[in-house]
């Protein structure tokens, strides 16, 4: 059994997490992302540099938790800023071939993400405790499955999952497509755990019949909700096996 603040989740085999903002401090990273992309991309485009920051969830110094930023893929952010470059009148294909070279310019500059993204604080006792209970552990993340390899990688997690995958193995918001790929790594849905940190996390629970979600905020500054999970978490101690 897992606890998390009263909560008990009973009959659980297995337990997903997600990657930024739960298992990895995120937020400098992604913050400073959204600036380099909306300041390539207003360079051949001007004019969009701040419409674009509003539509990736930043504002002043913060990056909306919840925001496209911080929950979307790469994909969905091209697809957005891509309809800002169309707004000028320009087709399609067009914007989004725009979109893309200024995406890659700017990830460019940032170096490797792994390196900038570190756990959060006692994440890496929580993952621990979890595996020497033997329960089964996974990684589904919105970034792309080599940023979710290098993590896992640079921070020794490596032995603690059983399974991980990124937006380009299998897209969290696909139900089909989840539980296809738990069956071939033979998980029962129903004895299923999801910790992560945003309606996406709780999305895929109610997809796959999961036991239930736990959302967790111990990654962002600011406080926020996130609605329909069964137990909310500010920090890693707060969930414990039962």
């Amino acid at each position: 059994m897992v606890s998390c603040n009263g909560i008990i989740f009973r009959g659980v085999e297995t337990v997903i997490f997600d990657k930024d903002g739960t298992l990895a401090h995120s937020l400098p990273f992604l913050y400073a992302l959204g600036r380099s992309r909306s300041r390539y991309l207003d360079a051949q485009i001007s004019g969009v540099y701040d419409p674009l920051l509003m539509a990736f969830g930043i504002e002043g110094n913060q990056l909306h938790p919840q925001g496209l930023l911080a929950v979307g893929s790469r994909h969905e952010n091209e697809i957005a800023a891509a309809a800002y470059v169309a707004e000028t009148g320009r087709s399609w294909i067009e914007s989004r071939q725009i979109v893309a070279q200024a995406f890659t310019e700017a990830d460019a500059t940032m170096g490797q993400k792994a390196a900038a993204t570190a756990p959060c604080e006692d994440v890496e006792v929580l993952v621990r405790s979890l595996a020497q209970a033997q329960l089964h552990l996974g990684l589904l993340s919105s970034d792309t499955t080599a940023n979710v390899e290098a993590f896992v990688h640079c921070y020794n997690f490596t032995d603690y999952f059983d399974f991980l995958a990124g937006v380009d193995e299998v897209d969290k918001s696909d139900r089909p497509a989840c539980l296809q790929f738990l069956q071939r790594q033979d998980i029962t849905p129903q004895a299923t755990l999801v910790i992560g940190d945003s309606d996406a996390d709780r999305q895929l629970a109610q997809n796959i019949g999961a036991i239930g979600c736990i959302g967790v905020t111990w990654g962002w500054s600011q406080s926020y909700t996130i609605k329909g999970v069964e137990a909310i978490a500010t920090h890693p101690r707060e969930i414990q096996l039962a």
